[in-house]
């Protein structure tokens, strides 16, 4: 059985350690950060993708407009051929020259308009499934933030609730063992006690425990880890 001071410093710990845990939980909320730097990503990779799309898909569009103006030309040119309006030949020739030189830049406009057509779809599914990964990640980012901001209110209170604790379990701890005990928590990453498992060795760093440590821990002495030096509690024989 563990001397009272050290079962009293032992109640110490269950709050440090408890308090060390919540501040553990507490990290998880740093990846609402990373969830929003990939949303950021997101967007970024979307408004390239939309921007891209909307460039060579405007592309198309003008071209199909020139197209239907230069079918409007080619009318406006027949309807004057085939009114009997026109009766100069030459005349008729530069009407028939500028019917060509539409038709054949109708033709050429054709036959880019085919390649957006092969071009213009895969970059409207890319812009398209942008768009959807960054709306999924604003989607999980706003779940999130509901729940951190629950999760964030529970480890407060929890946290509040232990540190009230401690000042009053700290009063029944011997000031030099209280000393030493803090003095380790604090270059321990805040754990400053330790157990013996059944396997005999040290619960926080696994190093084993010579059985002269198991000697003084069952003569209710305080004794240390020869690796973490962290302070042993012993109940009941080795757990």
């Amino acid at each position: 059985m563990a001397s009272v001071e050290l079962e009293r410093l032992h109640k110490l710990f269950l709050i440090d350690s408890g308090m060390v845990e919540v501040k553990k939980k507490a990290t998880a909320l740093e990846s609402g950060k990373r969830m929003a730097l990939e949303l950021e990503s997101a967007r970024k990779e979307q408004k390239l993708a939309e921007g891209k799309f909307h460039l060579v898909h405007g592309e198309q569009k003008d071209l199909e407009l020139a197209n239907q103006q230069i079918d409007d030309k080619i009318k406006s040119i027949d309807k004057q051929l085939f009114s009997g309006a026109v009766v100069n030949p030459k005349e008729i020739e530069n009407f028939e020259h500028q019917k060509k030189m539409l038709t054949q830049q109708r033709s050429s406009n054709d036959e880019n308009i085919l390649e957006y057509w092969e071009v213009v779809p895969p970059l409207q599914r890319a812009a398209e499934a942008a768009k959807k990964h960054a709306d999924q990640l604003e989607s999980e980012l706003n779940e999130w933030k509901v729940k951190a901001v629950k999760f964030k209110s529970e480890l407060e209170t929890q946290y509040k609730e232990l540190a009230l604790k401690r000042p009053e379990a700290a009063k029944g701890v011997p000031a030099p063992l209280l000393a030493r005990y803090e003095a380790i928590a604090k270059g321990s990453k805040g754990i400053g006690m330790t157990k013996v498992t059944k396997e005999g060795t040290c619960l926080e760093c696994g190093n084993g425990v010579a059985e002269r440590i198991i000697i003084l821990l069952k003569s209710d002495q305080v004794a240390t880890c020869e690796e973490c030096r962290r302070i042993f509690y012993w109940n009941e024989g080795v757990s």
